[in-house]
């Protein structure tokens, strides 16, 4: 019986973490890729890594953050083209989705 507690335990935790870490917020991009794009006026003022260790390799995730002409801030996650393509300073129109916490980057037209 100890065993069979253990073993569904285990499978519950697991079946948690999934959940908690890539069905969640999967749900969450997906809801606010289903909101009108928006578009402003920005300028990317930061860009930035996390790395996080997976087994014996690692994981990045890349961020740049914006800030709009009222003095409001945001940040959002992009794969590495989008991270080595955009300089910090650059002005330009930002193209996003938002729904809450939630943003997805959806493009970033520089201004010549």
């Amino acid at each position: 019986m100890d065993l069979l507690f253990c073993c569904v335990s285990v499978v519950v935790i697991i079946g948690v973490f999934i959940y908690l870490r890539i069905v969640r917020p999967y749900q969450h991009i997906k809801a606010a890729k289903d909101t009108p794009a928006k578009h402003s006026h920005a300028v990317l003022i930061s860009k930035a890594t996390e790395v996080s260790p997976v087994g014996h390799a690692s994981m990045s995730d890349m961020y740049i953050s914006f800030e709009f002409p009222d003095g409001t801030r945001k940040n959002f996650r992009v794969n590495a083209d989008v991270y080595n393509t955009i300089l910090e300073g650059e002005e330009g129109i930002l193209t996003y989705h938002e729904l809450g916490d939630t943003r997805v980057f959806v493009s970033f037209q520089r201004e010549r």
